[in-house]
């Protein structure tokens, strides 16, 4: 059994590339060495996070490292279940740069109208949320971004 949550959160001033590159790097590095794998979405200043993995490491790695990273503030988790497999198993830290003409197409962010608020109003949309959700737990992302990597 594995937990899978997804989370949001506004970065308090705007990632650079290089800064996203960095936390790219060390995320991927700590997820592996924890058995999580998942997938994180920035826009606008905005993150959104599907992790899964053993549910000791998931809500270690929440509570200790992503609600106490001084980068962002508004952290809210938005799902949290146990599943019997993975939905995102080959990715260590997916990533996915809202600007991409590949995020358009995703299951749950086709009807998905961006704002400067980015990912945050998912907080009080629970239909979006679900349709994202089940984007995750069907496979349809990790086939879309599979498919996607083949280009």
């Amino acid at each position: 059994m594995i937990r899978q949550i997804v989370w949001v959160s506004a970065a308090v001033k705007p990632f650079s590339t290089d800064a996203l590159l960095r936390l790219l790097e060390r995320s991927r590095t700590s997820n592996a060495g924890r058995d999580i794998t998942g997938l994180l979405l920035y826009h606008e200043g905005s993150f959104l996070q599907f992790m899964e993995g053993p549910a000791e490491e998931v809500e270690w790695v929440f509570e200790n490292r992503i609600k106490r990273d001084h980068r962002h503030t508004d952290i809210t988790l938005l799902y949290s279940r146990d599943a019997e497999t993975r939905a995102l198993p080959d990715f260590s830290m997916g990533f996915i740069n809202t600007s991409d003409r590949l995020l358009s197409g995703l299951p749950g962010f086709r009807d998905f109208k961006f704002t400067t608020s980015g990912f945050l109003p998912l907080k009080d949309d629970s239909r979006m949320l679900a349709h994202i959700v089940n984007g995750f737990h069907d496979g349809r992302w990790h086939r879309a971004l599979n498919g996607a990597a083949a280009e």
